[in-house]
């Protein structure tokens, strides 16, 4: 049996797509180039507006030379080969099925639709949608909806099996109507233990397979909505490393701009900057050290990295600013940021470096809860395994 071949996107749009996936690391690096130069400056007094040219120019030309590199896996197989193989284990594995009721001249109750749908999907030439990772779970509910139409289809004993299945994922789960749920296949298919003999014990009517088809759509849609939340929350985080990599590389630019900032009042801004971001990510390796990494996550917790020593170390040179503002009306910036005389200050930017921590476990208890919601309900469709 032939496998799926993704869509090949156009030369224009594999590009397009490698720009916008490196879009939010351009602040990053032209921060880092930025703070690069000023250092080598500092001892000769201000940094120039060239300091500010070279990091953009050196971001701008990075993000251009990286983008040419990764067009060529802007395709739904190359981005995540993973989610991409499962897909195809899954699609060979309805299609057997589906032949096999063709084969008997049985109708398969529109699950070949279904699965053609998905197909179809996979073939897809837009970038956008494997980029954001939505169109992997878009894949997905096609080919659940695919199998849960052959419970209307196949023979009595696949059914019960398939019911027997069911019934697995959902003795453990953490679906609240579950034990309804339970009830309800017990009632349709007998009393327990019924899925002992699940072979040659009479033909199935009509009613137990509607309540297998109703419980299994239940069971998927309550799983696709966590893959769902674990996607949307990934895609949240990395919009909010471009945003906070744009302010800062704004400060940056602020201080080689300004006639008032001397270039080693931007060296201390960068130590704060480290010093903070230092702390805020050797604190959350404590706190992540719990994570469930078994589950696919789409790159989340990749993201979370990233995004953990951007805040706390923009957090740190905030919080300096912020204390150094509480002791006199104007804040002298120059006095802030002098390192031989505001040695304390350190102190402050360490401290202030923990002040993203509790927005960040919340995102991560969250995801995490995504992710036991995910395997409380594992079904034999590959996605637990990580990339």
């Amino acid at each position: 049996m032939r496998l799926v071949e993704a869509g090949i996107p156009s030369a224009s749009a594999r590009f397009g797509g490698a720009l916008l996936l490196g879009l939010p690391l351009v602040p990053i690096v032209s921060s880092l180039s930025t703070a690069a130069m000023a250092i080598v400056h500092a001892g000769a007094g201000n940094a120039g507006p060239s300091d500010a040219a070279w990091g953009a120019s050196a971001g701008i030309l990075s993000w251009g030379l990286a983008s040419v590199q990764q067009s060529r896996f802007m395709s739904a197989g190359a981005l995540n080969q993973t989610q991409f193989s499962s897909i195809q284990d899954r699609i060979m594995e309805l299609r057997s099925r589906i032949d096999a009721l063709a084969s008997t001249h049985t109708p398969d109750a529109g699950a070949g639709e279904s699965l053609n749908a998905a197909t179809a999907l996979l073939r897809s030439r837009s970038v956008l949608a494997w980029l954001h990772a939505s169109g992997y779970n878009a894949v997905w509910k096609r080919l659940h909806h695919s199998a849960e139409l052959l419970s209307l289809a196949e023979g009595d004993d696949d059914v019960r099996q398939a019911a027997f299945r069911v019934r697995l994922r959902l003795l453990e789960s953490s679906i609240t109507t579950k034990a309804e749920m339970l009830r309800r296949l017990d009632q349709a298919f007998g009393e327990p233990p019924w899925w002992k003999s699940l072979s040659g014990t009479g033909r199935l009517g009509a009613s137990p397979r509607g309540v297998l088809l109703e419980v299994s759509q239940a069971v998927d849609e309550f799983r696709d909505g966590r893959w769902d939340g674990i996607i949307r929350q990934r895609n949240q985080l990395i919009d909010t490393i471009a945003l906070l990599g744009a302010f800062a590389y704004g400060l940056l630019v602020f201080g080689a701009l300004s006639s008032v900032v001397r270039g080693s009042a931007i060296l201390a801004a960068i130590v704060y900057f480290l010093v903070g971001g230092a702390v805020g990510l050797l604190n959350r390796g404590e706190s992540d050290a719990g994570t469930d990494t078994a589950v696919e996550d789409f790159g989340l917790t990749r993201a979370r990295l990233v995004l953990l020593p951007l805040a706390s170390g923009l957090a740190g040179v905030l919080g300096v600013v912020f204390v150094g503002s509480l002791n006199t009306q104007a804040v002298d910036l120059g006095r802030l940021f002098d390192l031989q005389q505001q040695q304390g200050s350190l102190l402050v930017a360490a401290a202030s470096g923990l002040a993203p921590k509790p927005l960040l476990d919340r995102l991560t208890k969250q995801a995490e809860q995504y992710k036991a919601d995910v395997q409380s309900t594992e079904a034999a469709d590959g996605r637990t395994r990580t990339t």
